[in-house]
């Protein structure tokens, strides 16, 4: 199980290679090895990385596979349209003791962790607002909410009293994932997945059977427990989206639609060039992420000693370039 201190120098690293070039990554004395159409392009000690999106075709050796898995890496493949379709987690399997406190939650116990996941994530919207200098949103009392519907509910007019202040300006209409109506959306579809990847790997490297939540309730292939330790991380992503816009990083010619769903136009530099600046972000804040994740491990494992603590959110940490 990686430490502290092992999360501090590690990074999240996306590569994306170009078009029609052949990309290779092998292991090379303890580093990956990137090469692009037989050409050396860079090398990275495995011990400097934590995750790593693929995005793209490559090839890839078995042997770097076993040693990024050693070291701990996460490795998680990507369509051109930022879809997962395979992943290779560092996980640790063995953990049945968490894993049994986790099946064992009563309904009424996961009801008092949804609510103070709601309540953090509200928080942690209403910082990103202030950050931002526009008006707070009205803290509703999730506390004296007697069931997850209700709880949804709640949370949804929140959100969306939330996204419609944030963005303001930038001619919000509302969130659909996936519809990608304007590209407000097809930006946080991006983020979302590699916050939600990354929250995954996170919860794998403890132990946690990432497919058991609380809030959101078990669904064939879902990865709930991912779903619900992400929604208090959430503002990182829509910051990001803020921060771009305000840098003129956002342009609108990046942006094209296509049968009434909005694209990425420039092909490969573009599709890059955002994600970069998310991994870029979520990397400034994978060590607060890391603690708040082994804080609920020690709060599952220990109730008694631990309380579910909120993930603390600085974003001034947020980057002002890609």
């Amino acid at each position: 199980m990686l430490s502290r201190p092992d999360i501090q120098h590690r990074k999240l690293l996306l590569l994306m290679p170009k078009e029609h070039l052949d990309t290779a990554l092998r292991l090379e004395i303890g580093t990956l090895l990137y090469k692009i159409d037989d050409k050396r392009i860079d090398k990275i000690p495995l011990s400097n990385l934590l995750v790593l999106f693929l995005c793209g075709k490559f090839m890839i050796s078995s042997q770097l596979l076993m040693e990024l898995s050693k070291h701990g890496v996460s490795v998680f493949f990507l369509k051109n349209n930022f879809e997962l379709y395979a992943a290779l987690p560092a996980e640790t399997k063995a953990n049945y003791l968490l894993r049994q406190k986790q099946y064992l939650l009563t309904e009424n116990q996961e009801l008092v962790l949804a609510k103070q996941l709601i309540d953090y994530k509200i928080t942690n919207q209403n910082l990103a607002l202030e950050y931002f200098n526009k008006n707070q949103i009205k803290h509703p009392a999730v506390k004296t909410v007697e069931n997850t519907q209700s709880l949804l509910g709640l949370e949804g007019n929140a959100s969306a009293l939330y996204f419609s202040t944030l963005f303001e300006k930038m001619d919000w209409y509302k969130r659909l994932p996936q519809a990608k109506p304007d590209e407000i959306n097809l930006l946080m579809d991006i983020g979302y997945t590699m916050l939600f990847n990354l929250t995954d790997a996170l919860l794998s490297l403890f132990g946690f059977d990432t497919y058991k939540g609380f809030y959101h309730k078990l669904f064939f292939a879902r990865k709930s427990l991912a779903c619900d330790l992400m929604e208090p991380a959430r503002p990182i992503i829509d910051a990001a989206i803020i921060m771009m816009y305000r840098r003129n990083i956002l342009q609108k010619q990046d942006f094209e639609i296509k049968n009434r769903s909005y694209q990425f136009a420039g092909g490969y530099k573009t599709h890059l060039k955002y994600a970069s600046f998310f991994a870029k972000t979520l990397t400034s804040y994978k060590e607060e992420l890391f603690l708040y994740i082994q804080q609920y491990y020690f709060t599952t494992s220990l109730p008694n000693k631990y309380s579910f603590e909120n993930l603390t959110l600085d974003f001034k940490k947020l980057p002002q370039s890609i």
